[in-house]
């Protein structure tokens, strides 16, 4: 618990550096899906941040969706997975062809329960993801990629294969 602690706390530093380190932002949102220990700290970190692209944009969405795992009014998770959708998708509007952007939706959108009715862009992101794979240049977001889409119930066998 202390050590996990001290890894965040070095990731927030790193992060909150002039120049941002994209591998520790992704790195604390991972951890933050996997555990909901870490949504809160991974909120305060990204939305601490200058917003200075779509990326971070994107990434201040996925936090603020987080988040609505961690509050019990049904009212104040619905508020929260709105505006973090809707930061998500103004940050792809900004930059359509960013296949991080688009992978972040994906995740969400697979994750969302039905009744938000938040799963229409699924298969065209996937498709986007699929045809843009080979050209990915960045080992830790491909790796990301490929371990998500691997264990994805949204993806056949063959698209699988695409990610091994």
């Amino acid at each position: 618990m202390v050590r996990t602690g001290l890894i965040n706390i070095a990731l927030l530093m790193s992060i909150n550096a002039p120049a941002y380190n994209i591998n520790a932002v992704r790195k604390l949102y991972y951890d933050a899906a996997k555990n909901s220990n870490n949504k809160e700290s991974f909120y305060e970190a990204v939305t601490t941040m200058p917003e200075n692209d779509a990326l971070i944009s994107g990434y201040k969405g996925i936090a603020t969706v987080l988040m609505a795992e961690c509050v019990y009014n049904p009212y104040s998770k619905l508020s929260y997975f709105t505006k973090g959708k809707r930061q998500l998708e103004a940050a792809i509007a900004k930059d359509p062809s960013s296949v991080e952007l688009v992978f972040l939706r994906y995740c969400i959108q697979t994750n969302a329960p039905f009744f938000l009715q938040y799963n229409g862009n699924i298969e065209t992101d996937k498709k986007m993801l699929l045809s843009r794979w080979s050209s990915l240049t960045d080992a830790d977001l491909k790796k990301r990629i490929a371990d998500y889409m691997k264990d994805s119930k949204f993806c056949n066998s063959a698209e699988k294969k695409v990610f091994s």
